[in-house]
């Protein structure tokens, strides 16, 4: 840190030494970034790693209280506070927290931010912010525009999931020049959002609880291909609107003004919201199109509402979720489905005399075989995928079932497959399922288990 930013009191530089600090002091950060990484945080800023390297780990008793600096107790994991005239994307990366429960963050350009739900500029530079923090001018930060998190934590969530990150930034000169010759404006605000969010979708993913109630596909020249039609939708917007994609599953035109504004809307536009920032929340949490999903926001995931019906299906609660339960009965199943199962035997004793099918996998089979799932997304912890449950997917693979049967040390049987070949599904004897191409993995304990997890997306 250079003599300009390491500007404190005589006071500070007291306490500072006191907690450990000394003048060339240096430690590795690589763990706190990895650690933020994997919760879903921002990648270090050079400013960041830099003061880290030298006051990481630091617990500071001032006159107001004591301060950690450590980046993972900042408590932002689910908030993204974008920092204006810091350059686009610009976000705050935690460097710390305060014991009166604020997190403590720091701008590219050293500047540190302080606050919970909302951040306010605390000081210019890091040296200055340790005066304040020290001093316990820090308390009542009160200069400067507040900045409140970008996205709720779906929402964020449903853009990891499209593929987003913090330091996403993908120019896309050719989308430029092929609106440029379908006669379109691009500015400089649609530029920065679609270099951030091109190409993100949600439109082909199958609804569930993670999933934005308006789906989206940022793509500029898919929302330009009707040319006529955008240029009527623009019209009626009182501005000059460069296509930045569609929402409500490819049914209205989203549309950006130089001043950042969204609008969306088919034959008319309405205004969806001031920044291209505030119009994915929007698109998120709370467009809904005229087919609304059967979600609704619970905590940091959606779920379904409970209904009259729920009151009437034994299973839920008992078996598996109201999303399972609904899932199952929108691909055929129904209480005391029951379907023959010889021929399957048959066919697979048929190809190798060594398929051998034992009673939870016949029952198993009698009541869901035949089903088949397509789905596609994220789910609560893992990505969702379309799976099929007949075991005859199997059919020609009899080794590749006796070397997972060997590593979970047990006899499997098929019982279907996850996407076009990805992975078989097979239960042992004991009525535990696997699941597995090259190496084998317990899935669940029972059979209902595994098809809970298999459709709310859990590994």
């Amino acid at each position: 840190m250079n003599d300009r930013i390491r500007h404190w009191s005589a006071g500070t530089d007291k306490v500072l030494r006191k907690a450990g600090w000394y003048s060339g002091r240096e430690v590795p950060t690589e763990e706190w970034r990895r650690a933020l990484l994997g919760r879903g945080g921002i990648d270090m800023s050079a400013a960041a790693r830099g003061f880290l390297a030298e006051f990481g780990g630091l617990v500071v008793t001032g006159e107001a209280g004591r301060f950690w600096t450590d980046p993972l107790t900042a408590g932002w994991d689910d908030k993204v506070f974008d920092v204006p005239d810091e350059g686009s994307p610009a976000y705050l990366c935690p460097i710390g927290a305060t014991d009166r429960g604020d997190g403590v963050g720091m701008a590219p350009s050293g500047a540190v931010y302080i606050g919970r739900e909302s951040v306010r500029l605390l000081a210019p530079s890091p040296g200055e912010a340790l005066d304040k923090l020290v001093s316990g001018a820090g308390a009542d930060a009160g200069g400067g525009t507040e900045l409140r998190s970008c996205w709720s934590a779906l929402t964020k969530r449903v853009l990891r999931s499209s593929g987003w990150d913090p330091d996403r930034w993908v120019p896309r000169p050719e989308w430029e020049s092929e609106l440029r010759e379908r006669g379109f404006t691009v500015h400089e605000a649609a530029r920065r959002f679609l270099a951030e969010f091109g190409g993100l979708r949600t439109d082909e993913w199958t609804p569930g609880p993670v999933m934005p109630q308006s789906p989206y596909h940022f793509d500029p020249l898919g929302a330009a291909a009707d040319t006529g039609a955008f240029a009527a939708f623009t019209g009626t917007a009182g501005a000059d609107l460069c296509p930045i994609g569609r929402a409500d599953s490819g049914d209205s035109f989203l549309g950006m003004a130089a001043n950042g504004a969204v609008y969306v809307g088919r034959d008319g536009a309405e205004l969806l919201a001031e920044s291209g920032y505030d119009a994915v929340e929007k698109l998120v949490m709370e467009r809904r199109t005229d087919a609304p999903l059967p979600f609704v926001p619970a905590g940091d995931h959606l779920v379904l509402p409970h209904s009259p019906e729920h009151d009437l299906s034994a299973e839920i609660g008992t078996r598996w979720s109201a999303e399972t339960d609904r899932v199952l009965r929108l691909a055929g199943w129904y209480p005391g489905r029951s379907v023959a199962t010889e021929e399957w035997e048959r066919t697979l004793h048929d190809a190798d005399e060594d398929f051998e099918i034992h009673e939870a996998a016949r029952g198993f089979l009698r009541e869901f075989g035949g089903l088949e799932i397509h789905q596609r997304g994220p789910g609560r912890t893992a990505a969702r995928s379309p799976f099929r449950l007949d075991p005859l997917v199997a059919t020609w693979d009899r080794e590749i079932l006796d070397d997972l049967g060997e590593q979970a040390g047990k006899y499997l049987y098929p019982i279907g497959g996850i996407g076009r070949g990805v992975s078989y599904l097979a239960m042992a004897a004991d009525g535990t399922v696997h699941v597995g191409m090259d190496d084998v993995t317990l899935l669940a304990q029972t059979g209902d288990e595994a098809l809970g997890k298999l459709i709310e997306g859990v590994r």
